[in-house]
C-alpha cells in the first residue's frame, strides 16, 4: 500500500495534504477544503516538524474545531437541541454518548427524577403519571425526551411519555420484547401512534392476537442484555430519527409513522403505524 499523503491534525479527527499544488484538508464529515497560506517548504517536507509546520497545523486544527462547533449548532438548532435521555443502562449510555458527539445538548435523567412538573416513571412498571404542565416550568423541559432502554415495555412509562408531545416535547421511545427491539414512531405533536395504539394495532393485525395480548400485558424481562452489534444498530437508528427531526429533514414525516423492529438476527423491519382518534366514551 502506498504511503498516504494525508497527515492527521492534532486530535486526529481531520487530515491535511500539503504536497502537490493543491493543499487541502479533509474534515471529519468527509468534506474537502482548500488550504491557503501554507508555509513555504511544507509541501516538499522542507520544514522541520516542531517548527513552523507544527504551528500551522495547530492553527488549522483550531479552525476545524470551531467549524465543527458551528456546524453542530446549525444541526441542532435552538428549540431542537436539548435532549433528555431516560435511564442509565448500557443502551441509554451509548445513545447519550453518540448524541453528544453529534453536537446535541444531552441531559441524563433517572427514573424517579423530576422533569418539568413531573416525576419520570421507571422502566419496570412504576406507574406514576406526572400532572399536566404549567407555563411557569416550561423552561425546565427539554426539547425531546428519549426513552430507549434495554428493558421490557412499561405501561407507566408509556403513559407518561404520551403526555409530553402536548407540552411541546418530542418523544422517541423504544423497548425490548424478548430478543426483538421495538423503536416506536417519533412523536412530535401527539397525532402519532403512541405505545398503546401501536400495541392495539399489533394485536388486531396478529394471527395470534390473544397470545400477543397476554405477552404484552406482562412481558418477561430480557434474559440477557443486548449485544454490541444490536446496540450499535439501535443507536444508529435513533440518531437517524433524531437528526432528521432536528434538521426538519424530508424523512421526518416517515419517522412519525414508522415502527422499527430489530430482530434476533439484526434484521431491521419497518411497519407503517398511523395514529388515530380514540372513540368517544359512551
Amino acid at each position: 500500500m502506498p504511503r498516504s499523503e494525508w497527515l492527521p491534525l492534532p486530535g486526529g479527527l481531520d487530515h491535511v495534504r500539503l504536497t502537490g499544488d493543491r493543499p487541502a484538508m479533509r474534515t471529519r464529515d468527509g468534506r474537502f477544503l482548500r488550504l491557503h497560506s501554507v508555509p513555504d517548504g511544507a509541501a516538499t517536507g522542507g520544514l522541520a516538524v516542531g517548527g513552523e509546520l507544527r504551528r500551522y497545523l495547530r492553527r488549522i486544527a483550531h479552525v476545524a474545531t470551531a467549524r465543527r462547533r458551528d456546524l453542530a449548532a446549525t444541526r441542532w438548532p435552538e428549540g431542537r437541541r436539548d435532549i433528555a435521555v431516560v435511564g442509565r443502562d448500557h443502551l441509554a449510555s451509548a445513545l447519550a454518548r453518540e448524541l453528544r458527539r453529534a453536537g446535541a445538548g444531552v441531559t441524563r435523567i433517572r427514573p424517579g427524577a423530576t422533569l418539568g412538573d413531573g416525576t419520570v416513571p421507571g422502566p419496570h412498571g412504576e406507574d406514576t403519571i406526572p400532572p399536566p404542565g404549567t407555563a411557569s416550568d416550561r423552561a425546565a423541559r427539554p426539547d425531546a425526551v428519549v426513552a430507549v432502554l434495554d428493558a421490557a415495555p412499561s405501561a407507566g412509562l408509556g403513559r407518561w411519555l404520551k403526555t409530553l408531545p402536548a407540552q411541546g416535547v418530542a418523544v422517541l421511545h423504544g423497548h425490548r420484547e424478548g430478543d426483538h427491539f421495538h423503536l416506536l414512531p417519533l412523536a412530535v405533536d401527539g397525532t402519532e401512534a403512541d405505545a398503546d395504539q401501536v400495541r392495539r394495532r399489533r394485536i388486531a393485525a396478529s394471527p395470534a392476537g390473544p397470545e400477543l395480548d397476554s405477552w404484552l400485558a406482562a412481558p418477561p424481562a430480557p434474559a440477557h442484555r443486548l449485544g454490541d452489534l444490536a446496540r450499535g444498530a439501535i443507536v444508529s437508528s435513533c440518531l437517524t430519527v433524531l437528526t432528521d427531526w432536528a434538521d426538519d429533514a424530508p424523512g421526518l414525516a416517515g419517522h412519525r409513522r414508522t415502527l422499527r423492529v430489530l430482530d434476533e438476527h439484526l434484521r431491521l423491519h419497518t411497519h407503517t403505524v398511523l395514529g388515530f382518534d380514540e372513540p368517544a366514551v359512551r
